[in-house]
């Protein structure tokens, strides 16, 4: 009876953290400090636009690689050998996690708890695309070439350096032609996503986004669709 008593308030604990951990953060969006409506009107005099990517799980910053800044470009350049044609797409992922996850289908238990529940090491994921999706799972964000620039020095100041502040690429065991990752400064937990990496990034840069977005959807919902 003692071990069922201690399971039952063990499993009550953790229902009530979940709880607490969604309405946190969806009350954060509904209380959200800023008028999303200005604040989207003060980037209506745009000269370029930048793109964000989400589905159920995660999202991404989308840059047209002709409108990268010199300092991330050169430290990108020497492997990302089409740095210079397409997009430029950004994001945050738990190295482990990312690297033993190649595919929805081959989501493990341990690795998952592990990332969610440790602060486990991080990395910057870069994508190359030639072109951009045509479909809801992209926004563009019409965007002007001072918030362009905050917006990238924000992304840049995410990446861990080396002594000669070069990025530090990470090496996965499923590489590909249009994927590169290096590592990041924050590691990775429960509080601090790849979508609260998102959240963060654009906040900082002037756009309506909540204090905390742990979830993809919350990224985004201020966001014209």
């Amino acid at each position: 009876m003692e071990r069922l008593h201690i399971f039952r308030r063990f499993i009550l604990i953790i229902l009530t953290a979940t709880l607490l951990y969604f309405t946190s953060s969806l009350l954060l969006l509904i209380l959200h400090p800023h008028s999303a409506k200005a604040d989207l009107q003060k980037h209506s005099r745009h000269t370029d636009t930048v793109y964000i990517y989400h589905d159920l799980a995660h999202t991404e910053i989308i840059i047209p690689s002709r409108a990268l800044i010199s300092a991330l470009k050169e430290k990108l350049k020497p492997f990302v050998p089409a740095i210079d044609h397409g997009y430029i797409a950004f994001s945050f992922a738990d190295e482990d996690f990312l690297f033993q996850t190649p595919q929805w289908k081959d989501i493990h238990l341990i690795p998952t708890l592990k990332a969610l529940f440790t602060n486990t090491p991080a990395v910057i994921r870069v994508g190359h695309y030639t072109a951009i999706r045509n479909d809801e799972s992209v926004i563009p964000l019409h965007i002007d070439t001072e918030t362009e620039q905050i917006l990238q020095k924000e992304i840049l100041h995410t990446f861990a350096t080396d002594k000669q502040y070069r990025f530090i690429p990470r090496t996965t065991p499923h590489p590909n032609t249009y994927q590169y990752y290096f590592r990041a400064k924050h590691p990775y937990n429960l509080f601090y996503t790849c979508n609260t990496w998102s959240g963060d990034i654009l906040r900082h840069s002037g756009f309506p986004v909540s204090l905390w977005t742990p979830l993809a959807f919350e990224v985004v919902f201020h966001f014209p669709k």
